[in-house]
């Protein structure tokens, strides 16, 4: 019994995890959770950070690079599952701690992305996520000028991205926004409406340019 402790312990120190002796047992039930969280990924690149893992569902196969950071819900109503065999790449941070983060299988984030806030997420599988890429669920209400914006309420959204997307490097995707499938959005855009399936939108606000093949444009 206390050597397998022992074990759990130099395991997750190696991986990084530091957690102050204060926090007795319910440390090594976070650490337990922790390795357990990080033996279902195939690859947990060094310094990768993982926050809350009891509310982290990382899919097999998928790969993460170093310093990327992951964090779970803090309450039983929000998380972060990201599926099947997805790479995310060095810088990136993706948090469901107070809202709720679904990515489906065979995704791939590119470096430095931010994917988070306090509403929903929901990305398709075979998603491709540029380099840069912001994609948030929530604002900050504005309407108040007695309380700093920083403090006044944060409005949930919800945020869609369906299968076989492409978004371009530092695109910013807004709260309460639909990106349908096989949707590409351009570089830099500002993705603040709904995106149509298959087409190519681009700008600030992002607007349809085209129209790509095998899309019903009698939809659109």
């Amino acid at each position: 019994m206390i050597r397998s402790l022992l074990n759990d312990f130099r395991e997750i120190a190696t991986a990084g995890v530091k957690v102050a002796a204060r926090q007795g047992a319910n440390a090594l039930d976070q650490m337990v959770a922790e390795r357990e969280c990080r033996r279902s990924a195939s690859t947990a690149g060094y310094e990768m950070r993982l926050r809350n893992p009891k509310r982290t569902l990382l899919g097999r196969g998928s790969t993460f690079d170093a310093r990327v950071t992951l964090v779970g819900g803090e309450a039983e109503s929000f998380f972060l599952r990201i599926g099947t065999d997805c790479v995310v790449r060095a810088g990136s941070y993706i948090s469901g701690r107070r809202g709720c983060v679904d990515i489906g299988p065979y995704a791939y984030i590119g470096h430095n992305c931010w994917i988070g806030g306090q509403g929903r997420i929901e990305i398709g599988g075979w998603a491709l996520i540029a380099p840069n890429v912001v994609i948030i669920s929530s604002n900050h209400d504005f309407r108040r000028d007695d309380v700093p914006y920083g403090e006044q309420e944060e409005i949930a959204g919800l945020v869609t991205i369906g299968r076989n997307v492409w978004i371009g490097a530092g695109a910013v995707v807004l709260p309460d926004t639909a990106i349908g499938t096989g949707a590409v959005v351009a570089a830099g855009s500002v993705v603040a409406r709904d995106v149509p399936e298959r087409s190519l939108v681009a700008g600030v606000p992002a607007k349809v340019v085209r129209h790509l093949a095998g899309a019903d444009t009698a939809e659109l």
